[in-house]
């Protein structure tokens, strides 16, 4: 995930509307990056080397973007949630209405 967004600038999903898109390095190379990211998230860490790790990234270290594309995700299916059911409910309450009305 950490390779893609370096590498696609956003998450999948949001590539379509902010292209952001870099050079991706040959393959061994990406190889290698992915491998030791699966290592570290694998094997266990002191805080202190879980903070050296951070602190090394630069510009990264509180990088809330993936926080706040899911929750722009989540947002956003819940109002196209409610939209859907309103939109269902007005259409029973019409068809209701003009059965009763024709009556």
């Amino acid at each position: 995930m950490e390779a893609c967004e370096r590498y696609f600038g956003c998450s999948t999903w949001a590539s379509i509307v902010k292209a952001n898109i870099r050079l991706v390095p040959n393959m061994k190379n990406t190889v290698r990056e992915v491998w030791e990211g699966v290592q570290w998230h694998l094997l266990p860490r002191t805080l202190d080397q879980i903070v050296k790790k951070d602190m090394v990234r630069t510009g990264t270290w509180m990088d809330l973007r993936v926080d706040a594309q899911n929750i722009c995700i989540e947002m956003t299916e819940a109002v196209l949630q409610e939209l859907l059911e309103d939109t269902i409910l007005c259409c029973i309450d019409e068809s209701s209405e003009n059965v009763h009305v024709s009556s």
